[in-house]
């Protein structure tokens, strides 16, 4: 019997490579594919040293293998925080692993100093180097913080040189500083950003100016504002566009302050409008109105169905005045008169259809006469267009006659 089973397995072994293939696919109806699994089966044991013996050890090697994996290596391992005083000794005895299928089921390991610093990376590590690179931090922790709000005050340190001191991104510093409730914007003391090249960019530091400085530049914006009272800010800034991009890139905080705001427009707005003769505007309007709408009614080319749109197209006013029919009693009361209906529109269709087919003198058939004007729907839905296709064609019939 065991002369047989062994027989069998090494039949079964002889297949190994094409195994792989299944493994590849995802198919798991194999032997070799199910025995690392734990399973409710039973594995015969010939299989288990023949798998043994395909990694490449004895089953007395295989047995003495380290049971615990150490996809990080060794610990200690090193604390990454750039202000922390063991920076880059290894001082971290515990690492966290766990495993996630999102990254492929590599594993992550996560890393915390005494100083509060917390970070992780994926593994496995392939070389001791690695144990100097961090994917994530996870906390910063309190030194890191304090070291944040320290440099944060200190006049004379850019947000660059911050986030270069601390080993994280301009983005990660402001995010914390504002997380902290550090004071926003950034002093004046801080450099800014000059470009050298299109495509680089290097920081220069700039002097604080002097007092006096600021001053003359808010004297002459406050001034350009009180000379022009009804401009906007962009009219402001054409005619002193030096002393504006000045205070903008020294002074934002005040200027921000200081420019017309939407309420002023607003205003100017409606008092403009208060000036307008309200009642000689209906007249003119009213007229426009009327006229616009006859253009339109115009039988000798193809139908336009008068509408409110089409008047104000047609008019050649855009929507401002349609905004304010609440003052324009006439114009509301004539827009009302000459505006079609979709009934009053197909019907002026079937009368237009009409006069084509006693010019070219042809007499069609209703189904001509429906299809070319395109009256399915409308003596579907009317009654009244119905009987005016019906007059149609009874008049062209009695013409031809």
């Amino acid at each position: 019997m065991t002369r047989y089973l062994v027989t069998r397995v090494l039949r079964e072994s002889d297949t190994a490579s094409s195994t792989w293939k299944y493994l590849e696919e995802g198919k798991n109806e194999n032997w070799l594919a199910r025995l690392p699994r734990s399973s409710a089966g039973v594995q015969h044991p010939i299989r288990h040293i023949l798998f043994i013996h395909f990694l490449g050890h004895t089953i007395e090697t295989f047995l003495n293998l380290p049971s615990e994996r150490k996809p990080f290596g060794s610990g200690p391992w090193p604390c990454l925080n750039p202000v922390c005083e063991r920076y880059r000794e290894r001082c971290i005895q515990t690492c966290e692993i766990t495993y996630r299928h999102d990254i492929d089921g590599r594993p992550r390991g996560r890393f915390s100093c005494a100083c509060g610093f917390t970070y992780s990376r994926i593994g496995p590590d392939v070389s001791d180097e690695e144990h100097f690179r961090a994917s994530d931090a996870k906390s910063f922790g309190s030194v890191w913080e304090a070291a944040l709000q320290k440099l944060w005050t200190d006049p004379t340190m850019s947000t660059r040189q911050i986030a270069d001191m601390l080993g994280v991104g301009l983005s990660t510093v402001k995010l914390n500083a504002k997380r902290l409730g550090l004071p926003s914007g950034e002093p004046l003391g801080k450099t800014v950003l000059s470009q050298e090249t299109p495509k680089r960019r290097k920081l220069e530091a700039v002097e604080v100016p002097e007092q006096s400085t600021y001053e003359e530049y808010r004297k002459k914006w406050l001034s350009i504002m009180q000379q022009n009272p009804d401009d906007g800010v962009n009219q402001l800034r054409s005619k002193v566009a030096q002393v504006y991009t000045w205070l903008y890139g020294h002074d934002s905080a005040w200027l921000k302050l200081h420019i017309p705001t939407h309420e002023k427009k607003r205003a100017r707005r409606h008092s403009a409008i208060s000036y307008i003769d309200w009642e000689q505007r209906d007249k003119d309007l009213a007229l426009e109105v009327k006229t616009s709408a006859l253009r339109i009614n115009d039988d000798r080319e193809q139908p336009v169905q008068v509408t409110v749109s089409a008047i104000s197209n047609n008019m050649g006013r855009g929507p401002f005045f349609l905004r304010n029919l609440d003052k324009l009693p006439l114009t509301a009361e004539m827009l009302t008169q000459f505006a079609e209906t979709d009934e009053a529109f197909a019907i002026r269709r079937v009368r237009w259809l009409t006069k084509c087919y006693e010019q070219e003198h042809i007499c069609p058939t209703r189904a001509q006469f429906v299809r070319r004007g395109h009256f399915w729907q409308p003596q579907a839905r009317w009654s009244r267009v119905k009987d005016a296709v019906d007059n149609a064609l009874h008049i062209l019939h009695a013409d031809i006659e």
